[in-house]
């Protein structure tokens, strides 16, 4: 090897290791807003870290999903649907990616960045 390629090759490593990087930082912005969607609306936003329990009621008034927060963790803690999958869907923390959705009662739990534009459904 010549060295115009070793210094080629040290170059395209470091080129390689700064985007990945940028990368990494980027996908760790705190995502540190809990928003709780029921159909197209938007009914609760606001920071993960506020301890809380919102209870999600259907249009008679009745509690049809109740939602947990505490200790900076976000979790379906009751849900009136026959399957449950929504409450073993685990917890929502900062940085997480996932969301928790109970189809049957139309409700969708998800994190955004306090800085961002976009909602989270569009991420």
């Amino acid at each position: 090897m010549k060295k115009a390629d070793v210094l080629l090759i040290s170059i395209l490593i470091c080129v390689c290791l700064i985007f990945l990087g940028i990368y990494l930082f980027n996908d760790s912005k705190q995502s540190d807003v809990l928003v709780i969607q029921q159909g197209s609306r938007i009914i609760y936003k606001e920071s993960i870290y506020k301890d809380n329990e919102i209870q999600i009621k259907d249009e008679h008034g009745k509690v049809i999903n109740i939602v947990s927060v505490k200790d900076g963790a976000a979790f379906m803690s009751f849900a009136d649907c026959s399957n449950k999958d929504c409450i073993h869907m685990g917890e929502l923390k900062q940085g997480s990616k996932k969301q928790i959705a109970c189809l049957p009662n139309k409700v969708l739990v998800y994190l955004i960045s306090s800085e961002s534009e976009v909602d989270g459904v569009t991420r």
